[in-house]
């Protein structure tokens, strides 16, 4: 896995444990996917101790996140056990689960930014290929 394994010890001591949705994530959200409930797909790239969840929760989506901190992808599931198949446990970065299909909507508070410049570069390309006609609108830019 090319991350630290600081966000494991963060979360294995219980800190940095922010519950509470992120207001400009929701705002983005809202302004400019406009979330169909059940049809609408959402991915959430290292999720945490799940901050977004109740949101898109709200929103009836289907969520899926990959996060690489197992004590939290185990504490998130204690909470939501309907999720227990849509949290991967893994590094988005080398791991991107293409395997469960395309997304309408992939999202990252802050994670990325915790990574290598090509890190980076790999996840944004494999996103490229999880969300249908996102190549195509690129290449009219």
């Amino acid at each position: 896995m090319s991350f630290s394994s600081e966000w494991e010890n963060s979360y294995q001591a219980n800190t940095h444990m922010s519950l509470w949705p992120w207001s400009d994530l929701i705002s983005f959200v809202m302004r400019y996917s406009k979330p169909r409930p059940k049809s609408f797909r959402v991915l959430e790239l290292g999720c945490g101790a799940g901050a977004n969840i109740p949101f898109f929760l709200s929103q009836n989506v289907a969520y899926y996140a990959i996060e690489g901190s197992r004590t939290i992808v185990e504490n998130i599931v204690r909470r939501y056990p309907m999720l227990e198949d849509n949290i991967i446990i893994g590094d988005f970065t080398t791991e991107f689960p293409l395997s469960l299909g395309k997304f309408d909507l992939i999202v990252d508070r802050a994670a990325l930014t915790h990574n290598t410049t090509s890190a980076i570069q790999n996840t944004i390309s494999h996103v490229y290929t999880a969300i249908p006609g996102l190549n195509e609108l690129n290449k009219l830019k």
